[in-house]
């Protein structure tokens, strides 16, 4: 899909036909296109699969599923970016929501790459394949290992942004936002709330528990006034409004998660571990800023946190157990970080 919108762009340019309406029906038929490409190669490959068997699902579990998620859906779109934006706009004015709508637009960009999101459409079959077959213990060492996955990439890029914040930022504006670096860096931990927020949708959904995901998700209702209170002290209070309400959300909804399904071994310590190289490196560049200049600092903090990975070992035997069964032999490298603790 993206090489044929390339194309067309490319295809609108050389005729001088570039305007809104033709990239809009370019848009259309390329979309079309891979969606009749799409269902004739799923078809022929159906067709090629073994037969398992029936597995029967009533249309009443169908529709049920469908009113709990557009539930889950519409009480949540209170707290989506889009209605963010507007009570940025109407408390701190539109001057501040465009640097806030800009944020966000990055923040979006660096959502994409964590593996909750990056991953979602692999291994969501996978743990439902393993729930169906009763290999609960699976589904949540999935759940897991991701959880950790988030937060040791949301550190670096944490360690990162404290260090080159407001220099990466004005970069990225061309020198419209120049003094945006630590705002972002507490957007960031909005992004682990967030993310870890998608993953525990997800395992909801699986187990599935969309009926009480649906009555959690009115505690988004928390984050617009918790971006009111904070517009009292400016962007940098909606900012902490906004994750103080994705934390307390996702916090509880986890809480209710591991107490209903059982117990969710999620790996503290292995996550510590990956955290304190984090800041380490992060207290690093603070104090060799002045003497190396901001950006050789910020690429020796990101050089650096591979080999300091490798040297706390934040993965564990049963994360590796799990990476050896999905990815079989190339799931060697993940060796060099993985302890010999459970």
């Amino acid at each position: 899909m993206s090489i044929g919108r390339l194309a067309g762009v490319a295809i609108l340019v050389l005729i001088e036909s570039l305007s809104i309406e033709q990239l809009l029906w370019m848009d259309l038929i390329v979309s079309l296109v891979c969606l009749i490409w799409a269902e004739f190669l799923l078809m022929r490959k159906l067709r090629s699969i073994q037969s398992t068997g029936d597995f029967h699902v009533s249309a009443y579990e169908i529709f049920n599923f469908a009113w709990h998620m557009a539930g889950v859906n519409l009480l949540r779109a209170v707290a989506n970016p889009g209605a963010l934006r507007m009570l940025v706009a109407r408390t701190l004015g539109l001057e501040t929501a465009g640097m806030f709508a800009f944020l966000q637009q990055l923040l979006l960009i660096a959502g994409r790459y964590l593996p909750a999101k990056l991953l979602a459409n692999i291994i969501r079959p996978m743990l439902i394949s393993r729930y169906v077959a009763g290999e609960v213990d699976v589904v949540k060492e999935g759940m897991a290992l991701l959880w950790k996955s988030n937060f040791l990439i949301i550190a670096i890029c944490m360690a990162a942004l404290s260090v080159a914040g407001n220099e990466l930022i004005a970069l990225a504006s061309s020198g419209r936002f120049t003094d945006a670096g630590m705002v972002m860096v507490i957007m960031l931990l909005g992004l682990g709330a967030t993310s870890q927020g998608q993953l525990v949708v997800m395992i909801m959904q699986i187990f599935p528990y969309t009926r009480q995901l649906r009555y959690l998700s009115i505690l988004s209702a928390i984050t617009p006034i918790a971006v009111i209170v904070g517009s009292n002290w400016g962007l940098m209070g909606v900012v902490c409004g906004i994750v103080l309400g994705a934390w307390l959300m996702n916090s509880l909804t986890l809480l209710w998660l591991n107490y209903q399904a059982g117990r969710i071994q999620l790996d503290w310590l292995g996550t510590i571990r990956g955290l304190s190289i984090a800041i380490f490196l992060a207290a690093i560049g603070w104090a060799i800023e002045d003497k190396l200049g901001v950006w050789w600092t910020l690429t020796f903090v990101l050089v650096a946190y591979v080999p300091g990975l490798m040297l706390v070992k934040p993965l564990n035997q049963l994360d590796m157990a799990l990476l050896n069964r999905g990815l079989r032999h190339r799931a060697r490298i993940f060796l060099y970080f993985t302890s010999k603790s459970l």
